[in-house]
């Protein structure tokens, strides 16, 4: 669901300030302003090697693999946050109505 140039954008900054992006992202993607919830989420982010973890996104975020999601007949329950700023709930939708086995869709009503 990301445009290309976002996702560049965003390796750009990681390898530019990697602890900096971090607090950002933290921030951002847990959608609150509790301080003591955001520095856990940070120091998880942190102890993580820079320098291997953006190739890795970078792979995992430019690969498609939605061909694959027709050939899946495991029943899988889907979980997903009523507010994610990087997993929106059409990605969870999609999921629902191309994987092949049994999906339902379950709501966490929390942000992040």
């Amino acid at each position: 669901g990301f445009e290309v140039s976002g996702i560049e954008a965003m390796l750009s900054n990681m390898e530019k300030g990697f602890y900096s992006w971090t607090l950002g992202f933290s921030l951002a993607a847990l959608g609150t302003q509790d301080p003591k919830l955001c520095k856990e989420f940070q120091d998880s982010l942190l102890r993580m090697n820079a320098e291997e973890v953006i190739p890795l996104l970078r792979t995992i975020l430019l690969t498609d693999n939605r061909e694959v999601l027709q050939k899946v007949s495991v029943p899988s329950t889907i979980i997903q946050t009523q507010k994610d700023m990087v997993v929106p709930i059409s990605v969870a939708q999609y999921l629902h109505e191309n994987l092949d086995g049994e999906s339902p869709v379950v709501i966490i009503p929390v942000e992040g």
